[in-house]
């Protein structure tokens, strides 16, 4: 993952830096284009990344709370389920497990399009609290983007020779 990161920050700045970096600002796009565009992430060269999540929280070793969150072609969408196995289309949940011998544990998720939360109140002795949160990046055409990164070095390294050999050759 670290890899594909260090690509796209090399892949950026070999574009010419972030958007309105050379000081001129691309016009707004307009609301129809724009809402086209909203079903995750696009690098400057164009490469697409989906975006999706999920939240698990097990008490004493039981899942009492699991949420999951992605951006899709229609947004954000968001659903929970809880220990009752019900599952519900909102992205925000509470659960209140009150312990035999007193004090409560609950828990709250909220996963939505501006954060990922989750919070858990604990006035429970003896309780083995566990929360597991994966973050997936989704890249479909990630094996295209690997071999335009390789066509683009080959050149790039062709590129750089010709020119040492350009150079070597006049100073003679």
């Amino acid at each position: 993952m670290k890899r594909l990161a260090l690509h796209l920050v090399a892949l950026m700045l070999a574009a010419g830096g972030p958007a309105g970096a050379q000081g001129s600002l691309s016009p707004p796009l307009p609301d129809a284009d724009l809402g086209a565009e909203r079903a995750g992430l696009m690098t400057p060269l164009g490469l697409e990344v989906g975006f999706a999540a999920s939240v698990q929280t097990y008490v004493d070793g039981r899942l009492v709370l699991q949420s999951w969150m992605a951006w899709s072609g229609d947004g954000v969408v968001t659903a929970t389920q809880g220990a009752d196995g019900a599952v519900s289309p909102e992205g925000t949940r509470a659960v209140a497990l009150p312990h035999p011998a007193g004090g409560t544990t609950q828990v709250l998720h909220h996963l939505g399009e501006d954060r990922i939360a989750s919070v858990v109140l604990n006035t429970a002795n003896d309780r083995a609290i566990r929360q597991v949160t994966d973050i997936m990046l989704i890249v479909p055409e990630l094996q295209q983007f690997q071999q335009q990164i390789a066509t683009a070095r080959v050149a790039a390294n062709l590129q750089s020779a010709m020119d040492v050999a350009l150079r070597d050759g006049s100073l003679r």
